[in-house]
């Protein structure tokens, strides 16, 4: 017992440098002993993201490792979406299902991750099942209600290639317009 608790310590520290200095690369992001706890294969899958050029099949292969784990880790979720998506050239059923255990498991979130819903909507909006498309754009008014930062990503930053995306905005600049 003592010996997995100080494999799942060093798999905890490990995991925190690897956060934090992101240059130590996805060699030193190594199993102990074939062990990675579920967030130690989040953090690598997104290194395999970040690789030049980017390790698309190995950052699925982290994330899908990571879901079997702890299914309730949201970034696992979003990053197969896209990861899906890339592989299949398309947005296929088992991306649209990432997507959806994304917005079961947080149908707002933090701020990060409804900004990439939405640019991730913006993309594939053809794509998109009419559910995905309805929860999308309930990002739009939760950003905007969020805080200023939000509204001027939605207002100046955001570029929206779909015009209910515009006019869902738009929207809530008229149902808002003291914010």
């Amino acid at each position: 017992m003592a010996f997995f608790a100080a494999i799942l310590l060093i798999d905890e520290m490990e995991t925190q440098r690897l956060k934090s200095d992101p240059s130590i690369g996805v060699s030193a992001a190594q199993p102990i002993l074939g062990f990675l706890s579920a967030e130690r294969l989040d953090v690598l899958a997104d290194a395999h993201l970040q690789t030049k050029p980017p390790q698309y099949e190995l950052s699925k292969d982290a994330s899908s490792r990571s879901v079997e784990k702890n299914d309730r880790r949201i970034s696992n979720w979003t990053r197969l979406a896209f990861l899906e998506t890339v592989s299949a050239g398309v947005l296929n059923d088992q991306a649209a299902e990432a997507l959806r255990r994304s917005y079961a498991l947080s149908p707002y979130g933090e701020v990060e991750l409804m900004k990439w819903r939405l640019n991730f909507a913006n993309a594939y909006w053809d794509q998109l099942p009419l559910d995905l498309r309805l929860m999308s754009l309930r990002q739009i008014e939760a950003l905007y209600l969020f805080d200023l930062h939000q509204r001027a990503w939605l207002i100046r930053d955001f570029k929206p290639l779909v015009p209910l995306l515009a006019s869902e905005i738009q929207k809530c600049r008229t149902k808002y317009p003291d914010l």
